[in-house]
């Protein structure tokens, strides 16, 4: 298991591939019980813990629709498990590394708006995010850098938009 999230942790750092990761559903199940869990832990240090973990379901599986999409047509599907397990794996370091920002978020009291010290580290912490989502993309559907942060911005707008839709 420490070996397993050693290599999310190397794909956060844009050093590891998807390929690094155990192919097959148990591997994936373990990458997306953990990013679950991350996003639960960290997200619910501000907001209501059922908010939390539906607005954590949405995120996930909308990380896998358009993943899964984006390889169909491509022709790629048989990558699935293991870029979706990446970016699960991914998504779990940038959220353990949000979590001194959420705390402090929570601190402040009602009505204060967060300001510069949080935006900046925040804005620095979806970058982050991006890069991951690039990398993998990059590495799992062998195309060019440039295609790859395309892509990544992609998934985030539709994410936002997703978001705001639905809460």
């Amino acid at each position: 298991m420490i070996r397993l999230w050693q290599q999310y942790l190397w794909i956060a750092l844009l050093r590891g591939t998807p390929a690094d990761l155990p192919a097959g559903t148990p591997g994936m199940a373990v990458a997306i019980a953990t990013a679950l869990v991350s996003y639960v832990l960290v997200g619910s240090l501000d907001a209501d813990f059922s908010l939390v973990f539906q607005r954590a379901l949405v995120d996930i599986a909308l990380s896998a629709a358009l993943l899964f999409g984006t390889l169909s047509v491509l022709s790629k599907p048989a990558r699935f498990q293991q870029a979706f397990s990446a970016l699960c794996g991914g998504s779990a370091v940038v959220n353990l590394a949000a979590a001194p920002l959420m705390w402090r978020l929570s601190q402040l009291p009602a009505g204060v708006e967060p300001g510069a010290g949080f935006m900046l580290p925040w804005t620095l912490l979806m970058g982050w995010l991006v890069a991951i989502q690039a990398h993998v993309l990059r590495t799992t559907l062998e195309c060019s850098r440039a295609l790859a942060i395309a892509l990544a911005i992609g998934y985030l707008m539709v994410a936002f938009a997703v978001f705001d839709l639905v809460f």
